[in-house]
């Protein structure tokens, strides 16, 4: 019964972390194929543009932010001194947006819904397309 109730809370648990993050094998693609605007309930519009290097942040359409970035599952890429050059333009998959200053975790990624969690300010934010 125990290994019952065990295998139960496994299967419970699993799909818990399933349903947590829909992140695409194409999730770069999808991130480049857009230009993404942040659901703000500001007066001021932001946009973020991803090029395969790089992640460029506007605010009424002055550029406020430009990051190298790369994705990576590996969380440890986060820490100080995480950040590996080499691999912004070249690694391609993953559930986190790795900079030297930040690093996002990708939670939906689709071509009509961008959701990530700000990991150093710890926020949930969404985005549309243009």
């Amino acid at each position: 019964m125990k290994n019952l109730i065990l295998i139960y809370a496994l299967i419970v648990f699993s799909f818990g972390c399933a349903a947590q993050s829909n992140v695409p094998s194409n999730a770069k693609d999808i991130l480049i194929s857009k230009n993404w605007i942040l659901d703000r309930k500001e007066d001021h519009q932001y946009k973020i543009i991803f090029s395969t290097t790089k992640m460029t942040t506007y605010s009424e359409g002055v550029i406020i932010g430009e990051d190298e970035y790369y994705l990576s599952d590996d969380l440890s890429h986060c820490s100080t001194n995480g950040f590996i050059q080499a691999n912004v333009g070249t690694s391609n998959i993953g559930k986190y947006i790795i900079t030297k200053d930040f690093c996002l975790e990708l939670m939906n990624v689709s071509n009509t819904k961008l959701e990530f969690n700000n990991l150093k300010l710890n926020t949930n934010m969404s985005a549309t397309p243009e």
